[in-house]
């Protein structure tokens, strides 16, 4: 896939890369973690190093690479905040669906066409369809997710 495709070609790169050449550390997508004010062990590294002590992005280890094991703790917090995002949009397509079922308690539904009931009866079956685990979303949710790890062991 194209996420898998770009992590080689970082790794190849930080391998062909001198030590010399101070940008190699200096993905910008991760600017926040060139430096860090708590402990030099939660940021990049300002050249890359053998790596064999990582947990999170095993693919590096033996590998030179800018991600050093105290910069884990970061990545899994980050990844922890994806999660819950992705979470939380499941969440509120659910909440969406339950207000939605509300609209049955309003007498003004008792008075629509048959039209709007079929209507509304398609919308009920289109959040089942996007929440039900086995139409897809799961998968989708786990690529999200995936894509998330990826780009965080991608620093």
């Amino acid at each position: 896939t194209g996420w898998q495709h770009r992590l080689v070609l970082h790794a190849l790169l930080v391998q062909i890369s001198t030590s010399k050449d101070i940008h190699t550390c200096r993905n910008f997508l991760f600017e926040q973690h060139w430096f860090s004010a708590e402990s030099s062990e939660r940021s990049l590294l300002k050249y890359p190093e053998l790596a064999n002590d990582l947990r999170l992005c095993p693919v590096y280890n033996g590998q030179a690479s800018c991600c050093q094991s105290g910069l884990e703790h970061e990545q899994a917090l980050h990844f922890a905040y994806w999660k819950q995002i992705f979470k939380g949009k499941i969440a509120r397509v659910k909440q969406s669906k339950m207000a939605t079922l509300e609209i049955k308690n309003d007498p003004a539904f008792n008075t629509a066409t048959e039209e709007d009931r079929q209507q509304f009866e398609t919308a009920i079956l289109k959040y089942e369809k996007i929440l039900d685990p086995l139409a897809g979303h799961a998968r989708c949710f786990s690529t999200l997710l995936v894509y998330a790890a990826g780009m965080i062991c991608f620093a």
